[in-house]
C-alpha cells in the first residue's frame, strides 16, 4: 500500500479524529477519478472497477492525511479481496501500515474496526477496541480469508 507523500509539518497539521466509518463508498473506472473524489470528500472509500475490482482508494482513518491504495487486483500480484454490496465496502484481510503512521485496522461493512496492537507506539486509536462490539460475523469472514492465505502464497511459489 502506497502512501502519498508529505512533509511531516504537513501531515502534523493535518492530523484529524480516526473515523471509525466512511461518509459513502463510490466507484469509478479510473484511479485518477478516485483520487479527484479524495479531494472533493476526503472521507469516502472508493473503489476503482474496470469489469471487476482494481483498487480501493481511501485516506487513512487515523487522520494523517495519506490516501492509501490497496490492489484488489489478484490478476497483478498479492491484492486484497474488496466486496461491495448494500452493506457498503469490505476489505480483507487487515490494513497493517508498516510504513507512515503505523495503522491497523478493518474496513468492513465501511466501518473501520481498530486492531489492538501489542507494540505500544502503534497509534492511541489501535487500544480503543470496544470488543463487545465486535461483530462476530466478521470473526468467521477473518477466520476464512486468513485460511486462503497459505494456498495464495503456495500458489504464488509454485510460478
Amino acid at each position: 500500500m502506497a502512501p502519498n507523500r508529505r512533509n511531516d509539518s504537513t501531515r502534523r497539521s493535518q492530523l484529524q479524529t480516526p473515523r471509525q466509518s466512511f461518509t459513502q463508498t463510490l466507484t469509478v473506472d479510473r484511479q485518477s477519478a478516485a483520487r479527484a473524489t479524495l479531494l472533493r470528500d476526503p472521507g469516502a472509500f472508493v473503489a476503482v472497477v474496470r469489469g471487476t475490482p482494481r483498487a480501493a482508494v481511501f485516506r487513512c482513518p487515523c487522520g494523517c492525511g495519506d490516501t492509501l491504495v490497496a490492489n484488489t487486483d489478484p490478476k497483478t500480484g498479492p491484492a486484497w479481496r474488496l466486496r461491495l454490496d448494500a452493506d457498503g465496502a469490505t476489505l480483507m484481510p487487515s490494513v497493517w501500515r508498516t510504513t507512515g503512521c503505523g495503522s491497523h485496522f478493518i474496513v468492513w461493512r465501511s466501518r473501520i474496526w481498530w486492531c489492538r496492537s501489542l507494540d505500544r507506539s502503534q497509534p492511541a486509536q489501535a487500544e480503543d477496541v470496544d470488543e463487545s462490539e465486535w461483530p462476530t460475523e466478521m470473526d468467521s469472514e477473518l477466520l476464512e480469508e486468513w485460511r486462503r492465505i497459505p494456498r495464495r502464497v503456495g500458489k504464488l511459489e509454485d510460478c
